[in-house]
């Protein structure tokens, strides 16, 4: 079993504590604007704005320091979690032999143009670059965009062991 972890930036405490407080100002300032435009519009307008500032500050924040994604190859499968603290949700279970290709995004879609919506499993904040595995599942083709290190890649892409799997599949 081989395992991966794709972490962002950790956010220092200083840092954790000034962003909270940056955001409860936030809070407080689109609370009191919306008050006053509530007299000049229906309240429901302002209230809306307020809530959806509220969540795109948590949004921004789970995404870009909160999140991370496991990858793991055992037993023939590529396994692809998002992980928020200790719960993880699996995005990906595909077996290794599915693996159409392993290259950049537009390549693929070049290759492929019936390729439908990506599942992203990347981070901003992460110096890794970002890969592109075609896979087929269902007798169709889809594309995942993962930062796999070598390690990974290595396993994913593997010549000889996809050879050897064409040779006890097929004779």
């Amino acid at each position: 079993m081989t395992e991966q972890r794709v972490k962002g930036k950790p956010i220092g405490s200083l840092a954790g504590m000034l962003l909270v407080l940056a955001i409860a100002l936030a809070m407080i300032v689109a609370n009191a604007l919306s008050r006053l435009l509530s007299a000049y519009m229906p309240a429901i307008i302002p209230m809306a704005a307020t809530w959806l500032l509220a969540a795109a500050c948590v949004f921004l924040l789970m995404r870009g320091h909160i999140v991370e994604y496991n990858y793991t190859v055992s037993g023939g499968q590529l396994y692809v979690e998002r992980v928020y603290g200790v719960r993880s949700k699996l995005l990906l279970n595909v077996p290794l032999s599915d693996i159409l290709a392993l290259d950049s995004e537009s390549a693929l879609r070049s290759r492929w143009p019936d390729l439908g919506r990506a599942l992203r499993a990347t981070l901003k904040s992460c110096a890794i670059p970002v890969r592109a595995i075609a896979y087929r599942k269902q007798n169709q083709r889809h594309i995942a965009l993962i930062q796999p290190d070598e390690r990974i890649a290595s396993l994913l892409w593997d010549d000889a062991a996809r050879a050897a799997a064409q040779r006890d599949k097929w004779g």
